[in-house]
């Protein structure tokens, strides 16, 4: 594995929000307990839509292997 890079997703329009959403699928798509989440209820956090950003605050990653999403 080469050079890591972590960049942050600013919201739903960033380059690296595709990356992110579609990592866990890569990650957990052969594990037999694993739920694929719902696209649009993921761009609600990241757009920070989600009623807990009401009383709450966060960010999102991606980990980069140089374009390949990795983590």
């Amino acid at each position: 594995m080469g050079h890591i890079d972590i960049k942050k997703v600013e919201n739903s329009q960033s380059p690296y929000y595709r990356g992110f959403i579609e990592m866990p699928f890569t990650i957990y798509r052969n594990h037999p307990n694993w739920v694929p989440w719902f696209n649009k209820e993921v761009q609600s956090f990241i757009d920070r839509h989600h009623p807990l950003f009401e009383h709450s605050f966060g960010d999102f990653f991606v980990a980069l292997n140089g374009s390949a999403p990795v983590g």
